[in-house]
């Protein structure tokens, strides 16, 4: 159902270059970028950065967050545009780990927005599918689960992340398992 070629999907791309596709995948990336700016602007929130002051991190300020903000731009309009010609989940993730190096090298190897990469790219994904089933019920979680669910059960955060470290710690979900349930915390509240 899916395909796991670069090639087949390139090949494809005739059949997604009019113009309103292409305004629509700017859209979603415009969503995800302006999301990512918001959470910089947004201040009082302990602990995080802001424009005001770094929170609790030494090593980080708001210009390390707009310079990983301004260096993810390209992946989510990448990343939905995959999902709209049926990428699997392996070229998602293949895509989301590109992101996340060209973010190190504009942040000096600080991780600002891995989360951001792997939560906000699976939905940026879910919405380039919806552009093909456009009379689809389900939500962006909905179809995140639906169509890429089984292949996120099977995927394992790297031992040493930091998410991996605050589930152990807190005995809480992670990441992944805010996906594979298809953003719970966000739909229902």
């Amino acid at each position: 159902m899916f395909s796991n070629s670069l090639n087949h999907l390139r090949a494809n791309t005739q059949e997604f270059s009019d113009q309103s596709v292409i305004y629509y995948l700017r859209k979603i990336r415009n969503c995800a970028v302006k999301s990512l700016w918001c959470e910089l602007i947004t201040y009082p929130k302990p602990g995080l950065v802001s424009l005001v002051d770094p929170g609790s991190h030494q090593d980080m300020d708001a210009r390390t967050f707009f310079a990983s903000i301004i260096s993810l731009r390209h992946y989510f309009f990448r990343i939905a545009n995959l999902a709209m010609k049926g990428a699997n989940f392996e070229l998602l993730r293949t895509t989301g780990l590109e992101a996340e190096a060209r973010m190190l090298i504009a942040t000096h190897q600080i991780n600002t927005h891995r989360g951001a990469i792997f939560n906000l790219g699976m939905l940026a994904a879910a919405a380039g599918y919806r552009y093909l089933h456009v009379n689809s019920p389900l939500s962006l979680g909905e179809i995140v689960v639906q169509t890429w669910g089984k292949e996120l059960t099977a995927h394992r955060r790297k031992e040493n992340s930091h998410g991996a470290r605050v589930a152990s710690i807190y005995q809480v979900g992670g990441a992944i398992e805010e996906v594979i349930s298809g953003y719970s915390s966000v739909y229902q509240l």
